[in-house]
């Protein structure tokens, strides 16, 4: 009998896998830094990010991703002391790679729909730039609430966006003396599309 009522669970769980509603969403991603990583930042102009989103119901959506940020620096820290960039390097910059977790709740159903958005995972960070010593890529948490709204074009069409308050953990250097965060705010605007 026991077997019988797992099977029957197993045989369940898996049919609403694949009877669920998956979407594709793209991004385009404004960060505008509002904290230090090492040193000051400008504006990222450059962004984009790709989910694959599990629709569980009209008010809960589960997502995988990836980004890619690229800001330049204004400032940089070379010897625990802050230098012009461009006197180091033409293009120095920080490269951010976001691999994420995350959930969205929907607070209607309606055409236009507000939710809170959320997403966890890792940064991938690397200083880039000419004239600059070669770095390795760290692997810092991440940690990104938001606030956006959807809104319907046709069936299966959607146009999104969401403001976030993007956090990166991280220490300046290997031996974790420095423990602080790099914050910015996230505008993301972009697309799912719902297969």
């Amino acid at each position: 009998m026991l077997k019988r009522i797992l099977l029957l669970a197993t045989f369940s769980m898996f049919s609403g896998i694949l009877m669920a509603q998956w979407a594709i969403n793209v991004n385009y991603n404004l960060w505008m830094p509002t904290s230090r990583y090492n040193s000051d930042l400008k504006t990222g102009f450059i962004g984009a990010n790709v989910k694959a989103n599990y629709i569980f119901d009209d008010h809960l959506v589960g997502k995988i991703g990836v980004g890619y940020a690229l800001l330049n620096y204004e400032t940089l820290l070379v010897d625990r002391v802050l230098h012009p960039a461009e006197h180091y390097s033409s293009n120095a910059a920080l490269q951010i790679i976001p691999v994420t977790l995350g959930a969205d709740v929907y607070f209607s159903t309606a055409k236009l729909r507000p939710y809170l958005d959320l997403d966890f995972g890792v940064a991938l960070c690397k200083v880039t730039g000419d004239n600059l010593p070669e770095t390795n890529m760290k692997t810092n948490p991440y940690l990104s609430p938001g606030f956006g709204m959807e809104y319907e074009l046709s069936d299966g069409l959607k146009l999104n966006g969401v403001i976030k308050q993007q956090t990166i953990f991280y220490t300046y250097d290997d031996r974790k003396a420095y423990n602080e965060t790099f914050t910015a705010i996230g505008i993301n605007l972009g697309v799912t599309y719902k297969f």
